[in-house]
């Protein structure tokens, strides 16, 4: 079985949806190490309060897609 997709990269709304379709597996990576990353700081975190840990929370998340060249709001 195969698929194809196909975009009119003109459009800019067709070209936001082919930018999100090249970069689905580095997206899907980025969630799952942010996940396993916020797990770790909720199980072994300490006794940190609430507000330092959204910080954290906030600061790693832009990082991992940062380091992948990625924005979290779909913007290029």
């Amino acid at each position: 079985m195969k698929a194809q997709l196909t975009f009119d990269l003109d459009d800019p709304g067709d070209h936001d949806r082919f930018l999100r379709c090249v970069n689905a597996e580095d997206v899907d990576e980025a969630v799952h190490e942010f996940t396993t990353w916020l797990r770790g700081q909720i199980k072994y975190g300490g006794e940190n309060d609430a507000d330092e840990h959204l910080t954290k929370a906030w600061n790693k998340l832009f990082a991992v897609f940062n380091e992948r060249g990625l924005s979290p709001w779909g913007e290029e």
